[in-house]
């Protein structure tokens, strides 16, 4: 005989994670026929470590927990009782508690069923075990095969799962899922959508949250999600300093920093540091967030535009630019606080019930019909791709009952539904639509995508395409069926453990917008008041636009003025370019580099963007040339991210003539003047061209590698090659030239990684297991190498260790006699062993060098995976 235990319905061990939330567990005993008295007890134990759970013989809310499980299987051949996650005792990247199941005569033989408790954390509490293993699955993601082939000509498609899940983000998605009721619902399911995929691959992992409201100096460092600098416009060498941010080569992100699905990895910050403090004035702290209203329709805008917005907000670079913002990490981490401070906001005001409109207030399903735009572009006979259909409140995808996409919408195939009849493709295709040629987008930016929401072995929900209706009762507390298997650390389920949620309080904000607004009173009872202020109508709106216009206006009241104008009505987009084409007429420059980036910010939830976006960019386009450094750089990279075809006829036109003249290696950096027809430097030019990678620009790229060029140059040139699968042999030529220098190595082992990770970790393995000419150890030429060096080894090691085929590396000894001399160097080689990050610090003789803890990391996995 043997105790069955069943936890989510399952024995699989990928079923043995358990939240705040309880979860049904079923026992039975495999061989007992009932013939004699069987009892049992039931605990639930630990393992000495954080997690913790406890029993319960029911689901509610307000069931208690019991110290023990007595049962007699006689009387009842299956025993049924819950499991939770004891709240504030969260497990740590690892199964430490368990459920211990024993007959009291020893009949039957105990059991002991792992568990863990798995909750969404706060990132900048995690400890490095949680860090290293979010990243490292986050990677491995943009190593996985898609499920399905892409057919046709894309300017981008997906090649890898991560991918597909940034696609499902891209600009033509905007206002589909931005500035409406469904942003909370369909972004929860966005993030389930990553996260199931992320635990197909490592179980025990979760999505962090960054809550954007506190410094979060755990967060923005080199081992986690990169030291983030701040980005100095006037600066001319702020690509080699301050676009990108810095990773230890420790951390998985090393590698995948310079290649994205989108070119490199930029972000940087331009007002407050946010290792230091909240990372941006404008975003709202999360008291304010929740005691905002108690109905979703106001709660919802007043997140999304004072939070969610303004913590994008906070950076430039990609995370900042909707439709290219996931390739960045940091994004989800963001989103996961975004939905947190959700369920926050429902625990505090019970907001479950879907039919209850202060829940959620679009009931019922979408009536088929498409409104009048729609109407009038059939009238027209118009491509129904050729534009972007303006969605609203009342139309697909944001009813309760309404599919989300890309789960949920049928493919243009011959589809039947339940009752016999067609699919039709055209009426329920919702989004993606596609902007072509006669646009100025050029051909089909990204395949429809069309996707199977992933499965759970916790849960079974839903269990078809979701719906918005089936992201609300995400904890199954109205109906005990429907929970989505996810909770966050500090969001409990039992009522018990409600006593320290925030108390929902009313705060009355119209004193503070007529206070803000009052032109009489002073600039210091102004700006104070600000802090509480939020504009709801328009008359307060226009007011606001009035003080923006206004030349003689009070910078700090005019820079408070655009923080809290909203970017989401044409007359806010109309407003603000009229200011900036009128740039001259003695507006601060403050004031209209702010403006940009307000209308660039406008393009996530404004959907009179697209038909402002010509004047917008002809307004940047004439920035171009002026004397003032901070307009020039601010309009090239706003131009250059989004592909503007005038600025990359600029940018390769600048690398063009540094080819002819050959005088590439002679212009100095820190010189970009117009009185040597230089408007953009070389090194500018080649990195903002990365921004949208074109096979046309890679022919110039590869003339300035194999040129006479200076090593900057030439470094830059190459990082530009990972998008051009032509360059792969000269990429492989320059890694593998013991004649180059490392810089220029290590370059080229990151773009080819980008473009053939199989190909460039097989180099790897070979580099670090043959010896490099020279006198020194194994893996080095001397015994005191410089730090380029040990970057270029390190970064290797790093390579192999998280994309490398560990199945393929355990038989090579001389790849592992590398590893085990440098995992346990000698005290005279340990001090030289260190990158440059560590060039500058003391490393004692117990503290392991980035170096050492690569090759011992590598050779645990190596070995681990020889003894299975």
């Amino acid at each position: 005989m043997k105790f069955i235990l069943k936890i989510n319905g399952s024995e699989d061990k990928n079923a043995e994670f358990v939240g705040w939330t309880p979860v049904k567990c079923t026992l039975t005993i495999d061989g007992y026929n009932g013939d004699t008295p069987m009892p049992v007890t039931i605990t639930p134990e630990d393992k000495n470590k954080s997690g913790r759970i406890d029993l319960y013989l029911d689901s509610t809310t307000s069931a208690t927990p019991i110290a023990e499980i007595k049962h007699d299987f006689q009387t009842a051949s299956e025993l049924t009782f819950y499991v939770a996650g004891k709240f504030d005792h969260a497990s740590v990247a690892e199964k430490d508690t368990y459920i211990l199941v024993k007959q009291d005569s020893n009949v039957v033989p105990e059991l002991k069923k792992d568990m863990m408790v798995r909750v969404r954390k706060n990132a900048n509490k995690l400890n490095q075990t949680e860090i290293d293993l979010f990243l490292d699955v986050f990677v491995r993601l943009n190593i996985t095969p898609t499920s399905e082939e892409y057919k046709g000509v894309y300017t981008v498609k997906p090649s890898t799962l991560l991918h597909e899940i940034v696609l499902m983000h891209t600009y033509d998605t905007s206002f589909e899922i931005h500035n409406r009721e469904s942003f909370h619902p369909w972004h929860r399911a966005y993030l389930m959508h990553l996260e199931r995929e992320m635990q197909k691959l490592a179980p025990e992992v979760t999505i962090p949250y960054w809550k954007f409201d506190e410094k979060a100096e755990n967060v923005f460092n080199e081992q986690f999600i990169g030291k983030t600098k701040k980005l100095e416009l006037d600066d001319p060498d702020r690509y080699f300093d301050t676009s990108m941010p810095d990773f230890s080569q420790k951390n998985p992100l090393n590698w995948y920093k310079d290649h994205t699905l989108w070119g490199p990895l930029t972000r940087s910050y331009h007002e407050t540091d946010p290792a230091i403090d909240k990372s941006y004035k404008a975003i709202r702290n999360e008291s304010e967030i929740i005691n905002h209203s108690d109905e979703f329709i106001e709660w919802c805008k007043f997140e999304e535009r004072s939070s969610h917005n303004q913590a994008h907000n906070a950076f430039n670079g990609r995370v900042v630019d909707i439709g290219k913002d996931p390739v960045d990490p940091l994004f989800f981490l963001m989103h996961s606080n975004v939905d947190r401070l959700w369920a926050l906001w429902q625990l505090t005001y019970d907001r479950y019930d879907h039919t209850n409109i202060k829940t959620y207030p679009i009931p019922y399903s979408f009536d088929g019909s498409r409104g009048d735009e729609w109407a009038d572009a059939n009238h027209k006979k118009l491509d129904r791709r050729s534009s972007f259909y303006n969605v609203g409140s009342y139309d697909l995808g944001n009813f309760a009952n309404d599919e989300l996409w890309p789960w949920g919408l049928y493919k243009e195939k011959d589809e039947k539904k339940p009752d016999g009849s067609s699919k039709d493709a055209v009426d329920r295709l919702s989004r993606p639509w596609r902007r072509y040629t006669e646009n100025g987008y050029g051909s089909a930016v990204v395949p429809e995508l069309f996707l199977k929401f992933p499965e759970s072995s916790i849960s079974d929900l839903p269990q078809r395409p979701p719906t918005v209706k089936d992201t609300i009762d995400y904890q199954g507390r109205v109906n005990q069926k429907s929970g989505l298997g996810f909770d966050y650390y500090d969001i409990p389920y039992f009522d018990k453990d409600k006593k320290n949620i925030i108390k929902p309080i009313t705060i009355t904000r119209e004193h503070f917008n007529d206070t803000f607004l009052n032109e009489e009173l002073s600039v210091d009872v102004r700006f104070e008041a600000a802090k509480n202020a939020f504009l709801f109508s328009d008359k307060d709106q226009d007011a606001a636009l009035k003080i923006i216009e206004n030349p003689n206006a009070e910078l700090d009241i005019q820079l408070k003025a655009i923080e809290l104008v909203s970017d989401s009505r044409a007359k806010f987009l109309d407003t603000a370019l009229l200011v900036i084409q009128n740039m001259d007429n003695q507006y601060n420059e403050k004031v209209i580099l702010e403006l940009i980036r307000k209308i660039f910010s406008a393009k996530r939830s404004n959907p009179n963007f697209a038909s402002r976006r010509p004047f917008f960019f002809d307004i940047l386009r004439g920035m171009l040339y002026r004397d003032n450094l901070k307009l020039r750089h601010q309009a090239f990279e706003i131009l250059a991210s989004q592909g503007d075809e005038v600025v990359e006829e600029i940018l390769s036109k600048e690398v063009a003539k540094a080819i002819k003249n050959k005088q590439a290696e002679n212009i100095e950096i820190k010189k970009a003047k117009r009185d040597n027809n230089t408007i953009i430097t070389l090194i500018e030019a080649i990195f903002l061209l990365r921004y949208n990678p074109k096979n046309q620009h890679a022919g110039l790229f590869r003339k300035l590698v194999t040129g006479n060029h200076n090593e900057k140059t030439r470094k830059a040139a190459i990082e530009a090659l990972g998008n051009d699968p032509e360059s792969a042999e000269l990429l492989k030529a320059v890694v593998t030239d013991p004649n180059e220098s490392f810089k220029i190595r290590e370059a080229s082992a990151s773009s080819l990684h980008n473009l053939n990770h199989e190909l460039m970790n097989e180099l790897a393995a070979q580099i670090i297991a043959k010896p490099e000419p020279g006198e020194g150890i194994k893996l080095f030429r001397s015994t005191s190498p410089n730090p380029d060096e040990v970057d270029f080894k390190a970064g290797l090691l790093n390579m192999l260790t998280f994309t490398g085929d560990i199945n393929a590396l355990k038989d090579n000894e001389e790849l592992k006699s590398s590893l085990r001399e440098v995992e346990s160097p000698s005290t005279q080689n340990k001090a030289n062993f260190k990158t440059s990050l560590e060039a500058f610090t003391t490393i004692g003789t117990d503290e392991p060098t980035i170096l050492e803890q690569m090759a011992k990391k590598l050779l645990t996995r190596i070995e681990s995976n020889s003894n299975e």
